[in-house]
């Protein structure tokens, strides 16, 4: 992603900020962040990324996505979850936007970014049951823009991105394919588990809705959103997935990132304690948990054909890896799904 000086400094002027130094930060595959340095501290400005600026999403952002975003941060924040609401301009704005693209201003938080070991994923599980418990009482009547339920990827994918298709014209374009790279070929040697995964969210009834609270999930719990310092979970970061669903689309990634091992295969002891950890704060049941299996693979199937829909599109970037990312989690998890379903139920 692009961006001009001059943006950037007209930007930091609505706050109020002159002179600076600015570096760019690793992490954050999605939008860029520069760490502002100024003579009183530092703080970060984030530039939200357009359609076709990563390399393999072509998500929409809108005023009115970003906008959901902070307000699900600053009621986070209230009740008590350590989270970082951006600042707001002079004009009391938190959205500031230059030539095309969406800038916020966030404080700095001083830690490490998280890993996957099981004493930061207990503490994850802990936090997130008290920002599940939190968000029960935020009114989701107003979903946010062009998101939808996750298992309900055929529905909605086709709005969240930018020109790849439905679903099933990605299906179909794999079917066809002729590859020329080393990720096309994988692909298409990958589109049984496609069809395999399509095929088993499809049996997910509109039902769960009614029958499982639905809340404002964060979105994206992985390690790497966790911000550690001695030893525990300073601040949660990146909020920009945060969507009304079931709770077992945070519970899913949870599990995704601390229970799922390098073959891609669940680790069915880290399960148990994570999920116990979270039952700690929040009352959940076997018939609700044993539907995470159907969100870890509409999850990962969202992410493939995201890969999918650039490949189609023509991408000179290497994606061989993000495929492997995308296909071992998901074909592990149909080859077990009724043993994982059965283990969670009985939890």
């Amino acid at each position: 992603m692009t961006v001009r000086r001059k943006d950037i400094h007209s930007v930091l002027q609505t706050y109020g900020i002159g002179q600076v130094r600015l570096q760019q930060m690793t992490g954050g595959g999605n939008n860029l962040n520069l760490l502002i340095q100024t003579r009183t501290g530092q703080a970060v400005l984030r530039c939200y990324s357009n359609p076709g600026e990563v390399t393999w999403n072509r998500r929409r952002r809108t005023r009115a996505t970003i906008a959901y975003e902070h307000a699900v941060l600053a009621y986070a924040a209230a009740g008590g979850i350590p989270c970082v609401p951006p600042a707001k301009s002079r004009q009391g704005q938190t959205i500031i936007t230059r030539n095309g693209h969406s800038y916020a201003l966030f404080p700095f938080v001083a830690c490490q970014r998280g890993t996957q070991d099981m004493s930061t994923g207990l503490a994850a599980a802990d936090l997130l049951g008290r920002l599940h418990r939190l968000m029960a009482s935020y009114d989701v009547r107003e979903q946010r823009p062009l998101v939808g339920y996750m298992p309900q990827v055929r529905s909605w994918f086709h709005e969240l991105q930018d020109d790849m298709g439905t679903v099933d014209e990605l299906v179909d374009w794999v079917r066809d394919l002729e590859p020329t790279t080393d990720c096309m070929r994988y692909v298409v040697r990958r589109r049984q588990h496609l069809e395999q995964g399509l095929a088993i969210i499809d049996t997910i009834e509109a039902d769960v809705y009614d029958r499982f609270p639905v809340i404002v999930n964060h979105g994206d719990i992985w390690a790497a959103n966790l911000g550690m310092a001695d030893g525990r979970i300073k601040a949660l970061f990146d909020f920009d997935d945060c969507q009304r669903d079931l709770r077992l689309l945070d519970l899913a990634s949870l599990l995704r990132t601390f229970a799922i091992t390098a073959d891609g295969s669940l680790d069915e002891a880290r399960v148990a304690a994570l999920v116990r950890g979270y039952r700690e704060r929040v009352d959940i049941d076997g018939d609700e948990l044993a539907l995470i299996p159907a969100y870890l693979i509409a999850e990962r199937l969202s992410r493939f054909f995201c890969l999918i829909g650039t490949l189609r599109q023509g991408t000179s970037a290497d994606l061989l890896g993000f495929a492997h990312h995308c296909a071992l989690p998901l074909a592990h998890t149909i080859a077990r799904y009724d043993a994982v379903c059965h283990h969670l139920r009985s939890l």
